[in-house]
């Protein structure tokens, strides 16, 4: 599987998560960034805007606003 195809995956599992399963994947995922001292705000901001056409307008709001919670850390 190439990377465009993964991408694609996960944008459609993604879009198919309630709120509290993508709140839930984006802290795993950042406390696994942090851990390692990865946390990259950038990269997280690109899956924003790559994701973004598959999510309703709440889920990015909310996505949002848990990058914004991120970067504060």
């Amino acid at each position: 599987m190439d990377g465009r195809e993964s991408m694609e995956r996960k944008m459609a599992e993604y879009s198919a998560m309630s709120r509290e399963a993508l709140d839930r994947e984006l802290e795993r995922e950042a406390a696994a960034l942090k851990a390692k001292g990865m946390l990259d705000i950038p990269r997280l901001e690109e899956f924003l805007r790559t994701a973004s056409p598959y999510m309703s307008a709440e889920q990015v709001a909310r996505m949002r606003e848990l990058i914004d919670a991120l970067r504060r850390l």
